[in-house]
């Protein structure tokens, strides 16, 4: 969804890895944006930083949001 500005966040890691900055994005979920997001990580060439998870089981979530250092809804 547009209005929880995914895009943005992918154009951050972009700007941060450009200046130096290790940074893994994890992005829980789908929605119908998913091809184009997928499309600009390719073009700005942050593909091993970032990656789509989905269908997680409760427990999977938990886990995956007890290891995060940030969490952005």
């Amino acid at each position: 969804m547009s209005y929880k500005k995914v895009e943005d966040l992918i154009w951050a890691i972009g700007l941060l890895k450009k200046n130096g900055i290790k940074v893994k994005l994890v992005l829980i979920g789908r929605g119908p944006e998913e091809k184009k997001l997928k499309e600009i990580i390719s073009m700005i060439g942050i593909s091993n930083q970032i990656k789509f998870l989905s269908n997680l089981s409760r427990k999977e979530l938990v886990n995956q949001l007890k290891s995060s250092h940030l969490l952005c809804l």
